[in-house]
């Protein structure tokens, strides 16, 4: 999570739409479903109604600053195969799995496609959203051993996010203790794969992950996720070589 591993956001706003009347929704920007509950509607109302939302989740989702305002139209690589995956991944959502995995070596822009993923799919569908880094969820954790704050509310919080971005998982020292906690909220993640987004990261391969987490932790990622190979130069060093005015 190295902020020169960063990718200039947009600086595009959103108009406040005219006060055209829409037929579905009158001008209130939601219409009511067959169930009882309700969406945003397609027309520019909606449209403007839905990013409004989306802006107050993900400011509160305790992402990172030099993660803030990631988007994928501001990722480098505009023909990379994995930011057309992820496109299709927000599009399709969730008609295929509702949970994403992104792998990769370090520095090639993991994390900031995660995140814009989450922002893409946040402003689809507003629904309150968490940024998680491993290692600091289990930070967290140990604290709580030395008189902290309370385990069951961190551990509460990951659960039952709607939407998780979990961060560099793998990456924390590979003790038993640390690997039945993940595994344990990877399992309760899983078991909410229906209903529930998880946006993972991991760096190395597959393999790798199922060493440092074991085998039985990477399949139930594996089953939940649509998985995104992250490749092509590295973005922290070509950051550092910008700063040096190489």
């Amino acid at each position: 999570m190295d902020p020169r591993t960063t990718f200039p956001a947009s600086t595009g706003t959103v108009r406040i739409p005219k006060p055209e009347t829409c037929e579905l929704c009158h001008g209130l920007g939601w219409v009511s479903t067959d169930v009882g509950k309700s969406r945003m509607c397609s027309c520019p109302k909606g449209d403007w109604e839905a990013r409004k939302a989306a802006a107050i989740f993900l400011r509160s989702a305790l992402i990172p600053p030099w993660f803030h305002g990631f988007e994928l139209d501001t990722y480098p690589d505009q023909k990379s195969a994995a930011l057309k995956a992820v496109r299709r991944w927000v599009a399709e959502y969730p008609k295929r799995k509702r949970s994403l995995l992104f792998w990769g070596v370090y520095g090639v822009g993991k994390t900031g496609l995660a995140v814009g993923a989450m922002r893409a799919l946040t402003i689809k569908q507003p629904r309150p959203c968490t940024f998680l880094s491993s290692t600091e969820f289990l930070r967290k954790l140990r604290a709580t051993f030395q008189g902290g704050p309370d385990a069951d509310a961190e551990i509460e919080d990951a659960r039952d996010a709607h939407v998780l971005l979990l961060d560099d998982i793998g990456a924390e020292r590979g003790t038993d203790w640390a690997t039945k906690e993940l595994e344990a909220l990877v399992d309760y993640r899983h078991g909410l794969g229906t209903v529930k987004t998880t946006i993972i990261t991991t760096n190395g391969t597959l393999r790798q992950l199922a060493d440092r987490m074991g085998v039985r932790t990477a399949d139930r990622l594996l089953e939940m996720c649509a998985v995104v190979e992250v490749s092509g130069p590295n973005l922290r060093e070509r950051g550092a070589k910008g700063e040096s005015g190489q």
